[in-house]
């Protein structure tokens, strides 16, 4: 959950900072500068902003630096036990060094790395280069959890020699036995196979150390700040600035490019698909299957990309919306061509609110699908998810609709205005979450406006994976009695705020030549449902519980290290809603249909599966072993193909209104088309599709 940035939190980290930038002593290095004064600013801003910061003692030094360490090297298969002891002699000393913006772990912690990838990288290509040998009995832990750090050069060896046996053993499996039509017989590994095998295996660890490499100075640094961030709580995190970018993109939908998706093929960096209504769409030169040869600035020099990853290209083709980029092509037919494109605002559709209509028993009724509450922190005229919501509100009154089915289903949150906006569109006024920071009373973010834009049946879908904001509104329309919720036994469980600290909003009056700093996701608040209690890790509990894949696994903020506690404060004052008469009735006749559904029986025996298989993390690196443990898995699995595809079909349609909409501005509607094909056949909406119409 996170708010607007707040200018007076700014303020008030600014005179502190500054103090703390002008210090006497910094080291003459820029890039150590800049990492220390990010330190000294991460320090103040944890413990005089965070909503329940730790005792800083020496136990949540050692923690700290336990996750330091994770995050270099969470698989173990880098760092040998004399590093970890090498480094270990600071582990007491974590929480001063932050205070003092002392860079040294983390500097010999950065070189290490780097040596020891390039290390790995020369034995996982000497191991590769050798035939590999199925027929000794011996076990590959996959679990990084359950490995141990390597004693010796030679213990790591080995680890990695266990490791590559493991995926081509993968390989060879998908290569041979599913293609074998004789399922009882175990069939030989040919020498061209294995070889064949490791070949493959060798071009995808090559990718995976080119990202790796691809991994700058800043990149690890964020990952040595964040062990600090991560033992606040599991929300709290430091972002470079690259990824703050990242975070606004995922936040809003929306960035300031060409419009063009890329993919990685035979070492060049290729268009594969170019966003309708985007920059490169309008342009009209760019094709799919163009291979970029150079980015070339608007008056700048030229980068030769080839063999350049992704992720380094996009941050050349990304810019300021107004600013020209031109980029040298092969195109299909062998030619070269330089194309320029003014960068734009770029939409990912898929990321905003859209509308569908089903017609159950001859009754048209409403669906509309919200991946996250998105909002621009920054630019008032971008779109926002309550405007949006509104608009598919209006959209399906039109059609004529006699219900509406919110599905928020893997939903991880967002801004918590958005959340306490879209429940005022369906409520007439009043309190629709509380939040509290520590030492402070509770405060009530009210719907002030009297009108509704919906007063019809609803229904909210939720999921394990619906938190957050979609837990705000759920647990708002449950507390009214203005929905039925339905979904598994719990959602995610995150009630918890969070606001973005600008970093170089902080230094705005002081060492600007070492911007940008980046900037910190911090919890400052917890929030509460209007009933004063909150979905702190134990979620919402839906009205009708339907199974999912999860059902038998412990799933959500409860299993996180560092969540915050549950509690509870006084509730709000709020008028239930009273038009909620067959809410019993239809709950009754939905835990009947789901109970006697074999769909739903299905997916309880897939829950209760995958439980059982969760804990079997050793596998067997013997090909007959490893075979005849994959052919039972694959042969109990084919029950579950599907779990969540129904064989019948409520048919869904798109909105008269999206579909002119989309012919106007000359959109591609294949995907529109599949997407609402898909809808038709989801079991779970299906079971909500039945509710809402007990409800009409």
């Amino acid at each position: 959950m996170n708010k607007k940035p707040l200018r007076s939190l700014a303020s008030l980290v600014v005179t502190s900072f500054i103090l703390i930038s002008c210090m006497p002593g910094s080291t003459s290095n820029k890039v150590q500068q800049r990492e220390k004064l990010i330190m000294q600013i991460t320090y103040s801003a944890l413990f005089t902003q965070h909503l329940q910061p730790p005792v800083a003692n020496t136990e949540l030094s050692q923690r700290i630096f336990l996750k330091a360490v994770e995050n270099f090297d969470v698989s173990k298969k880098f760092f040998l036990k004399s590093d970890i002891d090498e480094f270990s002699k600071q582990k007491s000393n974590m929480l001063k060094m932050l205070q003092d913006g002392d860079v040294s772990l983390f500097e010999k912690m950065y070189q290490r790395i780097l040596q020891r990838i390039k290390e790995a990288e020369e034995t996982a290509n000497s191991l590769l280069n050798e035939p590999i040998k199925f027929s000794k009995k011996e076990f590959y832990e996959t679990d990084d959890d359950r490995q141990t750090f390597a004693k010796n050069a030679k213990d790591l060896q080995e680890n990695w020699r266990k490791y590559l046996k493991y995926r081509v053993l993968v390989r060879l499996y998908e290569s041979i036995d599913t293609s074998t039509a004789d399922q009882q017989n175990i069939p030989e590994i040919t020498g061209q196979a294995e070889q064949e095998a490791r070949k493959k295996e060798r071009e995808q660890l090559k990718e995976w150390f080119d990202m790796l490499r691809d991994m700058d100075r800043n990149d690890w640094f964020g990952l040595f700040i964040n062990a600090y961030s991560q033992n606040f709580d599991p929300h709290t995190e430091y972002y470079p600035p690259q990824r703050q970018e990242d975070f606004e993109i995922e936040m809003t939908g929306q960035f300031e490019g060409i419009g063009a998706q890329l993919v990685n093929r035979d070492g060049f960096v290729t268009i594969e698909r170019i966003v309708p209504g985007s920059a490169s769409w309008r342009q009209g030169e760019l094709e799919e299957g163009d291979k970029i040869l150079r980015v070339t600035q608007e008056n700048g020099e030229a980068t030769d990309v080839v063999g350049m990853s992704i992720q380094k290209v996009v941050k050349l083709i990304r810019g300021k919306k107004g600013t020209k980029v031109t980029l040298t092509v092969r195109k299909a037919d062998g030619s070269r061509r330089d194309i320029t494109i003014v960068r734009d605002v770029v939409e990912m559709e898929a990321t905003f609110a859209r509308s569908a209509v089903a017609e159950y028993n001859g009754v048209k009724l409403g669906y509309i699908r919200l991946p996250k509450f998105y909002v621009d922190f920054y630019k008032e005229t971008n779109r926002n998810c309550a405007q949006d919501m509104r608009m598919e509100v209006e959209r399906l009154k039109k059609e004529g609709i006699a219900g509406i089915i919110i599905d928020l289903r893997s939903n991880g949150g967002g801004t918590l205005e958005g959340a306490v906006d879209i429940a005022g569109l369906f409520i007439p006024s009043g309190p629709v979450v509380q939040v509290k920071a520590t030492g402070q009373p509770a405060r009530v973010l009210s719907d002030r406006d009297p009108s509704l834009v919906y007063d019809g049946p609803l229904v909210v879908m939720v999921n394990h994976f619906s938190a957050s904001a979609s837990e705000i509104f759920a647990a708002a329309m449950q507390d009214y009695g203005r929905a039925l919720i339905i979904g598994p036994s719990h959602t995610f469980g995150k009630g918890t705020v969070q606001n973005m600290i600008d970093y170089d909003r902080a230094v705005s009056f002081g060492n600007r030549d070492l911007k940008p700093l980046g900037s910190l996701k911090i919890t400052i608040q917890k929030y509460y449902r209007i009933n004063g209690g909150t979905p702190q890790l134990k979620g919402v509990t839906p009205d009708i519980v339907i199974p999912d894949q999860y059902s038998y696994i412990d799933f959500g903020e409860r299993e996180l290290k560092n969540a915050i506690a549950y509690s509870e404060i006084a509730p709000a004052t709020y008028t239930r809603w009273t038009q909620n008469s067959t809410f019993s009735s239809a709950i009754e006749k939905a835990k009947k249909r789901i109970a006697e559904n074999p769909k739903f029986q299905l997916m309880d025996s897939y829950a209760r599966w995958l439980a059982n298989n969760k804990e079997k993390s050793s596998v067997s690196l013997k090909w007959e072993e490893y075979i005849t443990t994959q052919r039972r898995l694959k042969e109990e699995s084919k029950r579950y193909k599907d779990v969540y595809v129904s064989t019948d079909s409520i048919p869904f349609v798109i909105p008269t209104s999206t579909v002119a909409e989309l012919t106007q501005k000359g959109d591609d509607q294949r995907e529109w088309k599949k997407w609402v094909g898909d809808l038709s056949r989801d079991v779970q909406l299906q079971e909500a599709i039945r509710v809402l119409y007990d409800l009409k």
